[in-house]
């Protein structure tokens, strides 16, 4: 007789959750999902494509906008935001599936649609029912951090959770937090119509950039009339305005864009040890300090993107199905890309340029030096690479209209430890701007090369001329 119920329980069910079980039911593991809100998680019905839905929608607005400078003459009859919400949950139903019950119990999994209270590292209750696993993955993920601020409470004050209930766009919009979710959810506010003011308490907004790459992202939201406001401490939010310092920002909306914080509260007196911001502790192969439970994903504090949950799930969903020694496998972060939904886009994995080594190199080169990018009429933005003297690919940032798919080639170089030139000595369709890797690993053997080399090469060659 089974000693206990189950192999593996997942609880959440989310990209890390679902993945974590999907593996585990893969290896052959008797698997339960627990999860007692939407299956699909932050990233399917609040986060990465509901935005995104949204950004496809303002971007459109952006190019009917622009559209006479390539000689087009067109003018943009008006925003039927309803429309542009129904579509964003036509989207989010169209993916649903995916991540649904359904499939998960067609595969197998044991779906319990139930909230999870912790027992101890063996056992989880569900409703009126205790089931027990001989390993359990911890995989509820993280919510919107609310800033402790009066009026924070007011109905129109907004997180990337709750906007995608709103029916109506926002006149005067303002958004708290200059990180990633504030910054591309103020773009896409602006492009659709909304004046919009981001407010941020830093001395910078997107803190992860050097000042070169964030002034080319300040100067664009200038373009579409959005106020960045940073150094500034929020004393009120009333039902028309967000106060700072002696000043009256008007709002008719607030989104609430101040990071993340942890699902983690269920977790108290459970003996799982957690950080000082209630993120999960994990060790090198996503184990906790129980050694029945491992964790992965947004509850654990580390990236917190869809697709890093999804990686380290594979990663967690194995360890606990085949925990013995010699099946232990552990994730690897040297190649973790990431970007973010502006206009343009933003895209980066490695070494950022501001941790660059003393020794190290980087090499920058403009957009607008790509002729596809001038073809498109798009120059804002550029590429810059950090590699080490010898030229092995440390990182790589490129901002541009494509970044988030461009960022591949780099991720892979950086991931397989491969050089400058082998960016240089890989063929890119010409126009494209996969050019940004030839014309950057050119300069970089440009700047390599010695001339003396050179001036002995034009002697060569004038003897035998």
């Amino acid at each position: 007789m089974a000693k206990y119920d189950y192999n593996v329980v997942v609880i959440g069910g989310g990209t890390a959750g679902l993945i974590s079980a999907y593996a585990a039911n893969l290896l052959g593991a008797k698997t339960a999902l627990i999860e007692s809100n939407k299956m699909g998680g932050d990233c399917l019905n609040s986060g990465c494509v509901p935005s995104k839905s949204l950004i496809a929608s303002a971007r459109t607005a952006a190019t009917i906008k622009g559209s006479t400078k390539y000689g087009v003459e067109s003018q943009l009859g008006g925003i039927d935001y309803e429309a542009v919400h129904t579509r964003v949950h036509e989207v989010i139903d169209d993916i649903a599936p995916a991540d649904s019950a359904e499939r998960y119990r067609g595969l197998g999994v044991d779906v319990v649609e139930e909230k999870a209270q912790w027992v101890d590292g063996h056992s989880v209750k569900v409703g009126d029912k205790t089931i027990t696993a001989r390993r359990i993955v911890i995989a509820t993920g993280s919510r919107p951090r609310m800033l402790d601020i009066p009026g924070a409470d007011l109905a129109h004050v907004k997180t990337s959770d709750t906007v995608w209930a709103m029916k109506t766009l926002p006149k005067n919009l303002v958004v708290i937090g200059g990180g990633p979710i504030g910054v591309e959810l103020s773009f896409a506010y602006a492009q659709l119509g909304s004046t919009v003011t981001v407010v941020e308490h830093n001395p910078s907004i997107l803190g992860m950039l050097n000042d070169d790459q964030r002034d080319i992202i300040l100067e664009k939201m200038k373009t579409l009339n959005i106020t960045v406001i940073t150094k500034a401490d929020i004393t009120e939010i009333t039902a028309d305005a967000v106060k700072i310092d002696k000043q009256n920002l008007p709002a008719d909306t607030v989104i609430m864009a101040a990071g993340r914080t942890p699902n983690t509260a269920w977790l108290k007196d459970s003996g799982v040890a957690l950080d000082a911001r209630g993120y999960v502790k994990v060790g090198a192969n996503l184990k906790t300090n129980i050694s029945s439970v491992y964790s992965c994903g947004d509850v654990t504090g580390g990236f917190q993107f869809t697709h890093v949950a999804g990686y380290e799930a594979g990663y967690a969903g194995s360890n606990a199905a085949l925990d013995w020694t010699f099946f232990t496998r552990k994730p690897k972060y040297n190649a973790i890309p990431w970007s973010i939904y502006a206009t343009p886009e933003i895209a980066h994995v490695g070494t950022m340029v501001n941790d660059a080594g003393s020794s190290d190199v980087v090499t920058k080169v403009e957009l607008e030096d790509i002729d596809r990018a001038k073809t498109d009429g798009t120059m804002c933005g550029g590429i810059w690479l950090v590699s080490n003297k010898r030229g092995k690919l440390l990182g790589a940032t490129i901002i541009a209209g494509q970044a988030s798919s461009l960022i591949g080639e780099a991720t892979l170089a950086v991931q397989k430890g491969l050089s400058v030139n082998d960016l240089f000595s890989t063929i890119h369709v010409y126009p494209s701007y996969g050019d940004l890797y030839s014309r950057a690993a050119g300069k970089w053997r440009s700047s390599r090369t010695n001339p003396k080399t050179l001036e002995l090469l034009k002697k060569v060659m004038n003897k035998v001329r």
